[in-house]
């Protein structure tokens, strides 16, 4: 059975300094691995101003390597506590994440408007 067409981006660039250039808040939701990754990579260009968050399942780890970034990341962990076993766009579900747990775990940089922020965005 063909997957129903959906709209999932407006834009999008296969260039990582372009998809940054500017950027107020950038969420990685990408494995943890990959997060960890990009964290430690400083060849990545956060927008220094930036406020930046993932989605990645576990914490530790990434808080970790978000902390030890250099310049300091503003980094605000978080993980919803939700989900079902279909993965790719099977697995959409609308209505997903309405009313879930979504811990956050914020940085040593983070201050509190940066958590009240991510707090609004989930």
């Amino acid at each position: 059975m063909p997957t129903p067409h959906r709209q999932l981006c407006h834009h999008y660039t296969t260039r990582l300094d372009r998809a940054l250039a500017g950027a107020d808040i950038t969420v990685l939701a990408v494995p943890v691995a990959s997060i960890i990754a990009a964290l430690m990579d400083e060849k990545i260009p956060f927008e220094p101003q930036g406020l930046v968050m993932d989605v990645g399942s576990t914490k530790r780890l990434i808080v970790e390597a978000a902390d030890r970034r250099k310049p300091p990341l503003r980094f605000v962990g978080a993980h919803p506590l939700a989900g079902n076993e279909r993965s790719g766009l099977a697995g959409v579900e609308p209505d997903l994440f309405e009313s879930a747990a979504f811990p956050l775990c914020p940085g040593r940089f983070a201050t509190r408007r940066d958590v009240a922020t991510v707090r609004q965005l989930v």
